[in-house]
């Protein structure tokens, strides 16, 4: 059975009202925290490389995001590294987005009737 978007959300709505444990809620806000943080990281990468054309070879980008992945999964996770591990994700998704930057160019020089369209499927297929 093919489950859709809609009962994937009447779902979430049913179980929206049950009680969690504090520690659970905590972590659960610092993860949806981090995870709006990084999607505004990646909008503002892209937003930067559309009008500014930085880095016209994507292969650098590529290069320091793998790079950035590294890092995050070389660092030990402790309390002292949270912070350090929290700005190597922001790099990435920094990154991550100025690397969709050549994808935004074709999109917004092919029918302008049809970005909004366009640009919902690139952030569907990112997600």
């Amino acid at each position: 059975m093919v489950r859709t978007v809609l009962d994937l959300m009447q779902g979430f709505v049913n179980t929206s009202d049950q009680k969690i444990e504090k520690p659970v809620h905590a972590h659960l806000r610092r993860v949806y925290g981090s995870l709006s943080a990084s999607m505004v990281a990646a909008a503002a990468g892209a937003f930067v490389r559309v009008p500014a054309n930085i880095w016209k070879g994507t292969i650098w980008s590529l290069l320091l995001s793998i790079a950035l992945l590294l890092l995050i999964n070389g660092t030990q996770h402790t309390r002292e590294n949270e912070k350090l591990r929290f700005c190597y994700l922001m790099g990435f998704a920094g990154l991550s987005g100025l690397s969709t930057g050549p994808l935004l160019d074709y999109i917004i020089s092919i029918n302008p009737a049809r970005r909004t369209k366009m640009l919902l499927r690139i952030s569907e297929a990112n997600v």
